[in-house]
């Protein structure tokens, strides 16, 4: 479901909600759906903004920044305790919004002095210039694909998430590089948790309880074959995102 599907429904219900509890009644399992709504919104969100980080970032920005820079390490300390804040809170809200917003234009203007300090002689010594990405939006479909990578991450919000990087077949971008995509899971092998479900895809097999509360090493899924069922965001700023939104196992006969 799109970002501005999500704000629809969520405005839609708060102020149902509203109406309801005017004429004296409750309705506690409405509530708790909005506040399921109010999570995905929030969830994809941000997910989209780190996406579009990804984009622009310079191998060996933060570093740089923490070297050189410490007002602006500062500053993006204090965005981040906002966007936490504003994380944390259950209604959605404009500050949310504005706090990724101000976290993007924080980048911005980081890779901006990271570039002019390479120009003028300073750290980093080689030059960097920043273009805006040669993405290609595939069309919402189910397409063949692999693992390319497979990262862990540690987030303040959500705990330790591994992002899943999948590389299109046969699907290039206007500078000739294999479209990707990528996907969060939160780092357990419960039962019904996504990531559970992915490596069981791409095994092409069930894991027993044994084999879960052992652990599994995530490392030899990459490069193994699967499908990936592609979806589209819609940004408040107009953009269209790809999302993989399921994945299957692979066709027969693919490698």
């Amino acid at each position: 479901m799109g970002l501005t599907n999500l704000e629809t429904r969520i405005d839609k219900g708060v102020k149902r909600i509203e109406e309801v509890k005017a004429e004296g009644k409750t309705v506690p399992d409405w509530e708790r759906h909005l506040k399921k709504l109010q999570r995905e919104y929030k969830e994809q969100s941000l997910e989209q903004t780190f996406d579009e980080i990804k984009d622009m970032y310079l191998p060996g920005l933060y570093q740089w920044i923490e070297d050189n820079e410490q007002e602006l390490l500062k500053e993006l300390q204090n965005i981040e305790d906002e966007l936490n804040i504003s994380m944390v809170n259950e209604n959605k809200d404009n500050k949310l919004k504005q706090s990724l917003e101000i976290f993007k234009e924080w980048h911005y203007k980081a890779i901006v002095a990271y570039e002019a300090k390479s120009k003028i002689g300073g750290k980093p010594e080689m030059a960097l210039i920043v273009k805006a990405p040669k993405r290609r939006l595939v069309d919402e479909g189910v397409y063949p694909a692999k693992v390319a990578e497979l990262i862990e991450q540690e987030d303040e919000q959500y705990g330790e998430r591994i992002i899943f990087t999948f590389e299109l077949k046969n699907e290039d971008n206007d500078d000739g590089s294999p479209v990707r995509v990528i996907s969060y899971c939160t780092n357990t092998l419960s039962p019904k948790s996504k990531l559970r479900k992915f490596v069981e895809v791409l095994i092409g097999q069930k894991l027993s309880k044994d084999q879960a509360e052992d652990g599994v090493d995530l490392e030899p899924l990459v490069g193994l074959p699967c499908q990936v069922v592609i979806i589209h965001n819609d940004s408040k700023d107009g953009n269209t995102y790809a999302k993989v939104d399921n994945l299957l196992p692979p066709s027969k006969g693919s490698k």
